[in-house]
This record gives C-alpha cells, structure tokens and sequence, in this order.
C-alpha cells in the first residue's frame, strides 16, 4: 500500500469551542493583570497578580489541546494505520487488527476521559460486548463523547475509538486487514514526534510539582505584601540589648525588604527552568531541582519574618 490514504473526523465544531476556552481564559488573564495595576501594594494586587498566572497557564493549556486537536487525522499507508494526536503518533499495524466493530462497548469501562463539545480523549480499560475475554486498554481520540458513535479498532492487546465521518469510506480506504500467514504480526506502537517535549508535557508529576511551585511563591509574596504595608518607614533594633547604654540601630529601609522576594522569585524560575530541562536525562535529579523551587519561597518567608523580628523586638 504506497499510497496515502487521510480520514479526519469532524473538528470544527471542538475547535470553535476549544477556541471559545482559549480566548476566555486570555481575556480573563489580562483583565486581571489589568486589574492588578491600578491595585495599590498589597495581598489584593498579589492575588489579582497570581490569579492572572494561573488564568495565563489554564489559556496555555488549552492552546496545547486545541493544536492535538486540530491536529487529529487517521492516516492509512505501508499496511499501518496510524493515528496522528498532538506530539504523538498512534501505528497500528493492519496485520493487528482482529476486528472492527462499530458496537460499543460494554459498562464493564474504566475510562478517564478528556473532553468538551466536539472533542473526546480518553484512556482506560474496556471490552466489546460481544466479547467474553479480559478488559483490554482503550484510547480513544473522537469528536463524539457518544460512544455508540464511535468505530472500534480491536487487537489482541489494545483497543482504539474512533470518530470517522464516512465509515464506508473509510472501511474501504483501510483495506485488507488481519493476520495473514505471509506477515509477521507486529503490534501497535507509539511513535513520538518531539519526544521530550512530550514526556514532559504528558507527566503529571511535572504539573503537580509546577502548580506547587506556583502556589508557594503566590504565598510568599502575599505575606510580604500583607506584612510590608504596616511595616514603619525605617526598620530599626536595640543593640546591643544587653547593655545598659543601647542604642537603636537603623537595620534597613522598608523599601529593601524587596530584595528577599524577588531574589527568591529569580531563583525560583531558573530552577524550574533547569528542571524541566534536566527532566528529559535525569528524572530524580530533576524532581530534586524541583523541589528545590518548592522550599525557596518558604525559606524566603522565613528569612523575612526573621528581619523583621530582629529589627523591631
């Protein structure tokens, strides 16, 4: 099979709505980046400053799923089927296929799915109806979360749903599919396009660790700004304390206790830059330059509520 035959389900209607998320999360990004600017120094102009980053990642998130999305196309050539999704690459050897069916599946489904009007992307564990053998992983990359709409590829090992427009076109263009007794079986597999960029975006300990991050330092520059609008003009102590004739000691303007969080925040963005780098090599020691990211905003909070004690006690 030289040629290349290309299905692709319908997607605009997923897109306009993928879209519709994107933009409305931008817009609110923006708007309370805006919002933060007229604020005055404070836990509100931090908050409104920390909301609109996580605004910012939720739009960049969606921007990622929308480019899969747009994206998505079964192709048939050199007897493989392949299902092409964002950064990844589904193959599926024709001589693998021991069925199609356009069933369903059973309630017997375990599926975690990823969806919203017009798209549905799901892994998990399920079998045909009709079929009496043990749960099978399932990945489905559809327009449709009906599943009754869906067209089934089974294998030996794996299933896969669907979403085809034309299923007879599509039946034909797939051809001859099966075991036949001049092939060597070859089951399907994962071809990955970037594929670091892949195992980074795909790993959910990256995100909980980058959320934690992300959380940490919106705390740490709250309290600053929660503590640093009652603090006086001048910071000054008692020195020496155990003698008689002490005297006060100016230690630091207000206006320099700006140097803890922020050196705080630049060493927070290069470790997690570093990290995430490092993650593709050297998985431990980039959770540990991760983790590191995570202590330095709480480390920081107590380096500035130790000044502030030592100056004013």
């Amino acid at each position: 099979m030289a040629d290349e035959n290309i299905f692709k389900p319908k997607l605009l209607k997923g897109l306009i709505f993928g879209i519709f998320l994107c933009g409305w999360s931008g817009c609110l990004a923006v708007g309370l980046a805006l919002l933060a600017i007229t604020l005055s120094f404070g836990v509100f102009k931090v908050l409104a400053y920390g909301s609109s980053f996580f605004a910012a990642l939720v739009m960049i998130f969606f921007f990622y799923w929308i480019l899969c999305f747009f994206k998505l196309r079964y192709t048939v050539k050199d007897s493989n089927l392949t299902i092409h999704w964002g950064l990844v690459a589904h193959v599926i050897p024709l001589s693998s296929v021991t069925r199609i069916s356009v069933t369903g599946y059973s309630d017997d489904v375990l599926v975690d799915m990823f969806s919203w009007p017009g798209m549905s992307i799901g892994h998990g564990f399920s079998r045909l109806d009709s079929t009496k053998s043990a749960p099978k992983p399932i990945s489905i990359f559809a327009t449709s979360k009906d599943r009754q709409n869906l067209l089934y590829l089974e294998t030996s090992n794996s299933l896969y749903g669907l979403s085809v427009s034309d299923e007879a076109d599509f039946l034909e263009g797939l051809g001859a599919y099966g075991h036949q007794d001049t092939q060597e079986v070859v089951e399907p597999y994962i071809g990955y396009i970037w594929p670091r960029l892949h195992f980074i975006i795909s790993s959910g300990t990256v995100w909980v660790f980058l959320t934690v991050i992300a959380l940490t330092t919106i705390f740490m520059w709250s309290e600053f700004s929660f503590r640093f609008v009652n603090l006086p003009v001048q910071l000054e102590g008692v020195f020496p304390i155990s003698q008689e004739k002490s005297r006060f000691v100016t230690f630091w303007l207000r206006e320099e206790l700006f140097q803890i969080p922020l050196l705080a925040s630049l060493l927070v963005i290069g470790n997690t830059i570093l990290g995430l780098i490092l993650f593709v090599w050297e998985r431990k020691l980039a959770l540990m330059v991760l983790f590191s990211a995570i202590l330095i905003p709480v480390l920081s909070v107590f380096l500035f509520e130790l000044a502030i004690h030592i100056s004013t006690r």
